[in-house]
């Protein structure tokens, strides 16, 4: 079902000029939050995820993280074969350029992934989680907040 959402929203994307937040909230009320995947991350390794949280920066890596459980984030892997949305890279590449550590609320699919930290620990803390071949699929600017306000 969630699946069918997602398909409907992105291929009947509106012209209205206000459907950018619309749009934007229905990706994000069909994705899983960052919270609810890292509560039991293991039976999603391997699997396509669409996932909403907050995009974060830093100079060596982009992540996507939750203000509900801070203590969890993905790192994200941008896909070089899967164009995302070209208004939603732009959204993010100008409020990186104003600010650099900004807090951008978006909407990434991909393939959710586990590498072992810790040999042999088959506990979900001894795995470092990533989403990869990514695509940035919607981001809302209107709620950008830069980091530390």
């Amino acid at each position: 079902m969630k699946r069918a959402v997602l398909v409907f929203v992105l291929v009947s994307g509106c012209a209205a000029p206000d459907s950018g937040g619309e749009r934007f909230r229905a990706l994000q009320a069909a994705a899983k939050s960052v919270c609810e995947l890292m509560a039991d991350p293991l039976p999603y390794v391997g699997r396509r995820l669409t996932l909403k949280g907050i995009y974060f920066a830093t100079p060596h890596e982009r992540l996507l993280v939750d203000r509900d459980c801070p203590q969890s984030d993905l790192r994200v892997s941008h896909s070089l074969q899967i164009d995302g949305s070209p208004e939603a890279e732009a959204i993010v590449d100008r409020y990186r350029k104003k600010h650099p550590t900004v807090r951008i609320p978006v909407v990434y699919s991909g393939i959710f992934t586990a590498h072992a930290v810790i040999r042999g620990c088959t506990e979900p803390g001894c795995y470092r989680f990533s989403l990869e071949e990514s695509q940035l699929l919607a981001a809302f600017p209107r709620i950008a907040v830069p980091l530390g306000t």
